[in-house]
């Protein structure tokens, strides 16, 4: 298709999909691509193309690897605590469908006034996928070799995912105390989790 000049209706530029550019481009040539919305130039590099849309927003497709797509934060308080040395779910999680299989999710965790009362064990906490571990945040909060009660306030942690779909994905923390008693957000304190698609 060739350029259309029409000094009514302006100018018309060949279109096409991503997967349908031109075989054998020249340098300079351009046209609209109909898959992102965005005008493709050819360049000495390859494609470009123009960075916004018609609604004057940068198309996730277009964004380059490393950009942050979408983010979710969640909260919670209100005191927990448990005596059971088999991990439970805490009253912490977020879920987060990701706009593409090859995303990566960066999982930000705090927890906050943590302490464990009794016994000489320890504290645990854990990150999951759904029911797919991922990493620990905590394995020795509170351990001091004796009955006595410790406050080690906030724990924390930062994971980097590959979860390898586009369906709502669900993180979650964990919790579980050897001897004893362990606690989250004691005192009126806050946890946090953010969820972060990165462009891969």
């Amino acid at each position: 298709m060739a350029i259309i000049l029409d000094g009514t209706l302006g100018e018309t530029f060949p279109s096409w999909t991503t997967a349908g550019r031109p075989a054998s481009p020249v340098v300079g040539q351009m046209g609209y691509n109909t898959t992102t919305g965005l005008f493709d130039m050819y360049t000495a590099s390859g494609w470009v193309s123009s960075l916004t849309n018609a609604s004057q927003s940068i198309p996730k497709s277009a964004l380059p690897t490393g950009s942050v797509l979408q983010v979710v934060n969640a909260l919670t308080s209100g005191a927990q605590s448990t005596t059971s040395a088999s991990y439970s779910d805490t009253n912490l999680s977020a879920t987060i469908t990701p706009t593409s299989a090859t995303s990566k999710i960066l999982v930000i965790v705090n927890h906050n006034g943590c302490d464990k009362e009794g016994g000489n064990g320890q504290a645990l906490t854990q990150l999951l996928r759904g029911s797919t571990f991922l990493s620990y945040l905590e394995q020795y909060g509170g351990a001091n070799g004796t009955g006595d009660t410790q406050n080690f306030g906030g724990i924390g942690l930062t994971y980097l995912d590959s979860p390898a779909t586009t369906s709502a994905t669900t993180y979650k923390t964990q919790y579980a105390v050897t001897t004893g008693r362990a606690y989250l957000q004691q005192a009126g304190g806050t946890s946090s989790m953010t969820l972060m698609e990165i462009a891969a």
